[in-house]
């Protein structure tokens, strides 16, 4: 989903940087399916390669894997049917983990399956407030994901301000 990916002539990708390279959004589905990860590309392993979403959970259910999975897209309401259905076509709808960016796509999952975790990526940079918490609470069965990072360096002190919310998911059953 990031911009950044440089592609060699042979189509691996041999460099990222986020603000260069090539739009991973700009190519093709059969060109992004070609590409591939140059040796050990950050510790990605030898020649991996690109995979669809039923071939991801496939090889999760294949592996005792937990499928984690990401949802971006702008046309949600059409999505999550199609991805719960791959992960039920595979047993996997109870080990999963529905991420997203947006509390509204985690509602929509929520429609389909009271069961799946789902988890909300809290904004960089930002402090975890309560009412993040609450909307967890809410959903049952959810985890929020911070990051202490931006990118270009940590910021410890946003697991200090968070603190108290942090303790108050904890003892509402959020992870």
């Amino acid at each position: 989903h990031d911009a950044g990916f440089t592609f060699d002539e042979n189509g691996r990708i041999v460099f990222y940087d986020r603000d260069n390279g090539t739009d991973i959004r700009s190519l093709t589905y059969d060109e992004i399916m070609a590409k591939e990860y140059a040796d050990d590309f950050e510790g990605l392993g030898h020649y991996a390669k690109v995979c669809n979403f039923d071939t991801y959970v496939r090889i999760c259910k294949e592996e005792g894997k937990i499928a984690f999975v990401t949802l971006r897209e702008k046309a949600i309401e059409e999505l999550v049917p199609r991805v719960l259905a791959v992960l039920k076509k595979y047993c996997m709808d109870e080990h999963c983990v529905i991420n997203s960016f947006t509390y509204e796509t985690l509602q929509e999952v929520r429609k389909y399956s009271a069961a799946i975790p789902v988890s909300f990526v809290q904004p960089l940079k930002e402090c975890l407030d309560r009412a993040a918490v609450d909307r967890m609470i809410s959903l049952g069965n959810g985890i929020i994901c911070m990051f202490l990072y931006n990118g270009k360096g940590t910021r410890p002190d946003l697991l200090e301000e968070s603190e108290e919310n942090l303790r108050y998911a904890r003892e509402n059953d959020v992870q």
